[in-house]
């Protein structure tokens, strides 16, 4: 099986060993990859909102120069820094709920203690002590998040995180694209598309099937829904468009 992800000019590898000890077969390893695929997508747009210091309800200027200095570098912390923190939360909590779809795809217990709630770009609390693997290596789970004050999305009065709790169904995206043979195991980077968040699956049902509609007569490409519960859902092979149920699963 193929086990690397390669999107947005970023490589890695699904572990190889916990593939194995998991028992997942090739297309639970390719919804995985496919996650992965989403989880870089939020952070993108995380990354474009720290990047640009986009101003938010509040208004005034998103970056400013130190006294007598250069401009700041995108992104630096210095001066006065208004990001949307609201999208920035929406983004936050959308990464959250997709680390609940990894832990049901390795076929984990859904725990929000294992959720790396730092690894956002724009979060500034800091990320050893709050390191939720090395936590369980000590046989500490159940912690004190330790949040800094002035961290854009998870500091402030109200102490803003993510709910901590998979929602009942969804949010579901489409990924997809074009593979290099019908083996379906290695998608083409420059091709993949992401399409989402949806918070009902017949809504990323209806996606699916427009995106597979438009595509069926090119064999390489092939699209998946992906979220919570995803096993359920079409890997989109060649199925009927007019009945998804009957050819990948009860629906």
């Amino acid at each position: 099986m193929n086990l690397v992800i390669d999107y947005m000019g970023e490589k890695s590898t699904l572990n190889p060993s916990l593939v194995r000890r998991q028992g997942l077969d090739a297309e639970r390893v390719e919804q995985l990859k496919m996650s992965h695929i989403v989880l870089r997508h939020l952070r993108a747009q995380m990354s474009a909102i720290v990047a640009a210091g986009q101003v938010g309800p509040g208004g005034g200027p998103a970056l400013l120069p130190q006294a007598g200095g250069d401009a700041p570098a995108p992104g630096a912390l210095v001066g006065v820094y208004r990001p949307d923190v609201a999208r920035l939360r929406e983004l936050a909590e959308l990464v959250d709920q997709m680390e609940f779809c990894q832990q049901e795809l390795w076929g984990f217990d859904s725990d929000p203690h294992f959720h790396d709630w730092t690894r956002v770009p724009g979060c500034t609390c800091t990320k050893d002590a709050n390191n939720p693997y090395r936590r369980a290596n000590a046989g500490i789970l159940d912690y004190p998040r330790q949040v800094e004050g002035d961290c854009p999305i998870h500091g402030g009065a109200d102490g803003w995180m993510p709910s901590g709790r998979p929602l009942p169904e969804g949010p579901f995206w489409v990924v997809g694209g074009e593979y290099r043979v019908a083996d379906w195991e290695e998608i083409i980077p420059a091709t993949i598309e992401v399409h989402g968040p949806y918070a009902a699956r017949e809504e990323a049902l209806a996606t699916w099937r427009g995106l597979m509609g438009a595509k069926f007569e090119l064999n390489q490409w092939r699209y998946r829904v992906i979220g919570r519960a995803a096993a359920s859902l079409p890997d989109a092979g060649r199925p009927a468009l007019e009945a998804p149920g009957a050819a990948c699963g009860e629906i």
